[in-house]
């Protein structure tokens, strides 16, 4: 198998992404935070019927019929290996219980030790399962990022699928240990150089997955502005998450046209606005939660196209697409830009060289 695209999987077809950007290229009469708002308020009101009316077929039938066709790869012993950021709660809980009764063994990589404890409990509980552990994972720090890959390295274990689930959305203004604006170094950065310091382990272990958890909010950002992401007076809670998801796609089309001609695919996802953790700084969202609960997708809903993307033969070998609702879609034409894809990588690693010498290998 190669990463080659498979045109009968990866021929994407305009739905309802293409039309919420179409909708927003008409918005620029408004300002850039009003128009990031709108699409939100516009993806809340589209998947609305889901949400109130749930799906024709069940997400747990989509997740059995997955789990049946599934080939897991071979290993000399013990079970196939499985990465999960963010594993403790939402989508990634969801997307851990499923590998698991896959049949991977799912590393839930989290930075707290205390949710992940009661979240192996409960899915041991629901799937009376054990193949499952914890390891501590900051993505806000390099250096736990590069501890979490050490101890990984020297534990001699393959990895067949790495899922970059975790985030922050819409946070007030922070920065992470090393001084990257928060959603940018959690939801990009972090996610970066875990996928690097893993890379060479993934290649080894081929065939392997990787999958970048996106957003349709990509479309707000007309381009990766590092004004935004260097200047806390340009700082937007809306803009900057916008951005950084819009890093996640384009950092998955650069990494895919890297592995051309190996065994790794990669591929980013959208979960669809589900009612998780990640609305906690979302104007009014904690203040109204029953009312949250009702109007947005469950956390199994979004998890279906990241297990899709997983676990499905339909797509191993399709690297480089944008999917939700598990199908392929375009993403915003900053997000196929060529030019752009390669500006953020160089501008990722540059800002990297300092913190993690070995950067200046990625270029």
């Amino acid at each position: 198998m190669s990463n080659e695209t498979n045109p009968a999987v990866t021929m994407a077809t305009p739905g309802y992404g293409e039309r919420l950007g179409q909708a927003v290229s008409q918005m620029q009469y408004l300002s850039e935070d009003l128009r990031a708002f709108v699409v939100g308020l516009l993806e809340v009101l589209i998947h609305l019927p889901r949400a109130v009316l749930g799906d024709t077929i069940s997400p747990h039938s989509h997740i059995t019929r997955l789990i049946r066709q599934t080939t897991l790869p071979k290993v000399n012993q013990g079970s196939p290996v499985a990465i999960v950021t963010g594993a403790n709660s939402g989508c990634g809980y969801e997307t851990a219980k499923a590998l698991m009764q896959a049949g991977y063994h799912v590393i839930l990589a989290c930075r707290s030790p205390e949710a992940a404890r009661q979240a192996m409990d409960r899915l041991a509980i629901e799937t009376d399962l054990d193949n499952m552990e914890f390891m501590a994972l900051d993505l806000a720090s390099l250096e736990s990022v590069k501890q979490f890959c050490d101890q990984f390295q020297r534990r001699g274990l393959p990895l067949h699928l790495l899922v970059n689930n975790a985030g922050i959305m819409n946070t007030p203004y922070a920065q992470t240990s090393e001084g990257f604006e928060s959603q940018f170094g959690v939801n990009h950065i972090g996610h970066f150089v875990l996928t690097m310091l893993l890379l060479d382990i993934l290649k080894r272990s081929a065939p392997a997955r990787i999958i970048n958890v996106s957003s349709v909010a990509h479309l707000s950002a007309t381009t990766v502005d590092t004004t935004r992401l260097e200047d806390v007076g340009r700082y937007s809670r809306l803009l900057n998450y916008s951005v950084g998801k819009l890093c996640n796609i384009l950092f998955t089309k650069e990494l895919s046209r890297r592995l051309q001609g190996t065994d790794v695919t990669v591929n980013a996802c959208h979960p669809g606005p589900v009612g998780t953790g990640l609305y906690r700084y979302t104007l009014g969202m904690t203040r109204m939660k029953w009312l949250t609960d009702f109007l947005l997708l469950s956390p199994l809903q979004g998890a279906l196209t990241t297990i899709y993307l997983a676990l499905s033969p339909e797509v191993e070998q399709v690297s480089g697409e944008y999917f939700f609702d598990m199908a392929p879609h375009y993403p915003s034409p900053a997000a196929l830009s060529e030019k752009e894809q390669k500006f953020l990588w160089n501008y990722t690693v540059e800002k990297l060289i300092p913190h993690i010498p070995l950067a200046a290998d990625w270029k």
